[in-house]
């Protein structure tokens, strides 16, 4: 069983959006202290639902190897 090619347009759509400055910053720091063992960094949670940076907390996962 492959993809399903909704979930990879939906991937595709949603990585394609820029980061805000401040979620680049958070973003610099990690890639800054963790190097090429950061594999991927997932943006999720209700700041990237709103847009709204600045009122609450940004959540991301950080996959390392």
């Amino acid at each position: 069983m492959g993809i399903p090619s909704k979930l990879i347009s939906f991937r595709n759509r949603e990585s394609s959006r820029e980061a805000s400055a401040v979620v680049q910053a958070l973003i610099n720091e990690i890639l800054k202290r963790h190097g090429e063992a950061a594999q991927a960094i997932l943006f999720y949670g209700s700041c990237l639902r709103t847009g709204n940076d600045r009122d609450g907390l940004v959540d991301l996962y950080v996959l390392v190897d």
